[in-house]
């Protein structure tokens, strides 16, 4: 198989993700294309690994949608609305509790606890990430056993070679 110990790692903790941690794991994936250098890096990883490789930038690059500054604006908007519903929800219980409006208490805890989940789903998706980057590599796994064999049947010809000229010496 292609796909790396990190990279299937990676793969089994999404596949076990909640939606608070997907929404993290895509702004560690997705974030550094749009606000970064996607247009960019799309050459590099087309050169390094073929052209199949770069369908991840097709969204990230190009004029549509307002260009590269069109683009960063609508990511972080949609992240800043990731805890509007619970702020939504929170204003409606703080309406319909007066107990909570005479304490003046205007802190959602579990707005709190959502956007503490998402800031520490973002590091271990982030290192996951970085070990996925990690391992891949740019030369099959299999040239070292090429170069040995390709240097050990050289050898071998100059060694005969040698022999059937009678060596090194032979007049």
């Amino acid at each position: 198989s292609w796909t790396t110990e990190p990279a299937k790692r990676y793969i089994r903790r999404l596949e076990s993700a909640t939606h608070v941690e997907c929404a993290a794991a895509a702004f560690i994936l997705h974030g550094p294309l749009v606000i970064g250098g996607g247009a960019m890096l799309k050459p590099r990883v087309e050169k390094a690994f073929g052209e199949d490789a770069t369908h991840v930038f097709e969204s990230v690059i190009g004029a549509k949608r307002g260009g590269r500054s069109g683009r960063r604006r609508e990511f972080i908007e949609l992240y800043d609305t990731l805890l509007d519903d619970a702020e939504e929800a929170a204003a409606e219980s703080r309406a319909e509790n007066s107990e909570s409006r005479q304490n003046g208490d205007d802190v959602d805890p579990s707005r709190d606890v959502r956007f503490k989940a998402i800031v520490e789903a973002c590091g271990e998706f982030m290192q996951l990430n970085n070990e996925m980057m990690l391992a891949v590599r740019q030369a099959p796994w299999w040239r070292k056993y090429v170069a040995a064999s390709a240097m050990a049947a050289v050898s071998a010809l100059i060694w005969r070679l040698l022999a059937i000229n009678g060596g090194p010496g032979a007049a």
